[in-house]
C-alpha cells in the first residue's frame, strides 16, 4: 500500500462532509510511503499549522492511498481511509 503526507480536512454540516478550506500557505511534502502487508504507519501532523482558525463542531481528516497492483494508478483504485474528531 502507499500513501504519503497529504491529508484533507473536512467539516460535518449536519447533512454531508465538506471540505474546510486551509487558511495558511503551507503545503505538503509529495513524497509516497510504501507500507506493507502486516505493517501499520502513524502519520502526525501541526493541524493548527494548516487551520488555524477552526470553529466548534464534528470534523474528519481524510487520506488517500492506492496498493501496489494498482499501477499505473487510475481514478477508481484511489481508496479512502477516514478519522473523525469534534472541536468543542
Amino acid at each position: 500500500m502507499t500513501t504519503g503526507d497529504k491529508f484533507y480536512l473536512e467539516k460535518w454540516n449536519g447533512k454531508s462532509w465538506t471540505a474546510v478550506r486551509s487558511d495558511t500557505k503551507r503545503i505538503f511534502t509529495d513524497i509516497g510511503y510504501e507500507i506493507a502487508p502486516g505493517e501499520s504507519r502513524e502519520f502526525e501532523t501541526d493541524i493548527i499549522g494548516y487551520y488555524t482558525n477552526l470553529q466548534t463542531g464534528r470534523y474528519r481528516f481524510s487520506k488517500k492511498y492506492n496498493f501496489d497492483k494498482d499501477i499505473p494508478i487510475t481514478q477508481d483504485e484511489i481508496y479512502w481511509i477516514y478519522t473523525e474528531f469534534t472541536v468543542e
